[in-house]
């Protein structure tokens, strides 16, 4: 009385028929939705990978990765709104203060949040290797655990904006989830206990400066907390320095080393940003902050410069002509063409993270 009667089929048709009937097509993917052009490459990766959760029909997960990545967007949000701030104003202060309320929050909201992780990382193996990454690049090969879906499409916007193979952005991110345990970010604490163990406190944190490209992650940076997390590195920011680590010659190296040095992204490299960019060789060598300022004036003696600093092709002229410039900036040699009318570099520059060895 109670059923649908399927005309003109027998009751046994009807149950062979719903018995291997073939499954549901999967729903359609979600609408596309734009995210803020100012949006960190964190969150652009976590959105593309709750995107395809969703297609998956892992709903709860998908809301999950996504929650931490926006909550942890708004950590560095207001951290930037602060840093911006002028505090002798009272109405400055006033907000400072309700920003400040909010960010305790929010920690307090990512606290709560389940940690779900891209991958679960094995132990990290100590090895013997003085090498700043050899930990970090071998530990690709071990197990690789539950994996979360890979952001292709946001790694191939970053391998065409910075020119480079798929394949070798694919690799990268593989190194940089292993890395970070499995986070969208590496933390300080836990870059101390791996990828930057080999090497003096002091280089740890010039080092750490040097790679954290944005300012507000880095006023963000808390050692107790060793993984994950707003104050941490980004993907971009590890392909960008790995490039600037791995290039064999300085026209392979230049563009990464500029996105190191020109921190505010304006196209010239200011006195303060020359300074910052002699910090790890000032932490290794030990250097005093009168010597350090020393070379920084023999740079703007043999550079030419603009009262705003030193534009791009100047700096890769004098790259490529001192032999001197290129140990002070940690810069590979020129290429084979240019290398006989260009004085050659020491061998210590041939890999900068030789620097560390000692």
């Amino acid at each position: 009385f109670f059923t649908t009667h399927r005309p003109h089929m027998p009751p046994y048709a009807r149950l062979q028929d719903e018995d291997e009937a073939p499954p549901p097509p999967p729903p359609p993917p979600p609408p596309e939705e734009e995210l803020p052009s100012d949006a960190s490459i964190s969150v652009r990766l976590a959105h593309e990978s709750a995107r395809e959760l969703e297609m998956r029909g892992r709903f709860q997960l998908a809301a999950e990765v996504l929650a931490r990545a926006l909550a942890d967007e708004a950590q560095r949000i207001n951290q930037g709104t602060l840093h911006n701030l002028d505090l002798t104003d009272e109405t400055a202060a006033y907000q400072s203060r309700s920003v400040y309320h909010a960010m305790q929050a929010q920690r307090a909201h990512v606290q709560a949040l389940h940690r779900r992780r891209l991958r679960h990382a094995s132990p990290w193996q100590k090895r013997s290797g003085p090498a700043l990454l050899q930990c970090c690049i071998a530990g690709v090969a071990r197990g690789a655990g539950d994996e979360m879906p890979t952001p292709r499409r946001t790694l191939e916007d970053l391998a065409s904006r910075w020119h480079l193979p798929p394949a070798q952005v694919e690799e990268l991110w593989r190194e940089f989830v292993e890395a970070a345990a499995g986070e969208y970010t590496l933390r300080l604490g836990r870059a101390k206990a791996t990828v930057l163990r080999h090497v003096a406190p002091e280089v740890q944190q010039a080092t750490w400066s040097l790679v954290l490209l944005d300012a507000a992650a880095n006023d963000l940076v808390d050692d107790s907390d060793g993984e994950g997390g707003a104050g941490g590195l980004n993907f971009e920011e590890w392909l960008v320095f790995r490039n600037f680590e791995d290039a064999e010659t300085l026209e392979e190296q230049f563009r990464f080393l500029w996105a190191l040095y020109d921190r505010d992204g304006d196209g010239f490299l200011s006195h303060d940003e020359l300074r910052a960019a002699l910090q790890l060789q000032r932490a290794r060598l030990g250097w005093d902050d009168a010597y350090t300022q020393g070379w920084a004036a023999y740079v703007l003696d043999v550079v030419p410069h603009e009262p705003r600093g030193i534009r791009h092709k100047e700096l890769f002229s004098a790259l490529r002509d001192w032999s001197e410039l290129r140990q002070l900036f940690s810069a590979r040699e020129p290429s084979e063409a240019l290398r006989e009318a260009a004085p050659r570099a020491g061998e210590w520059t041939k890999n900068v993270f030789d620097l560390f060895r000692r």
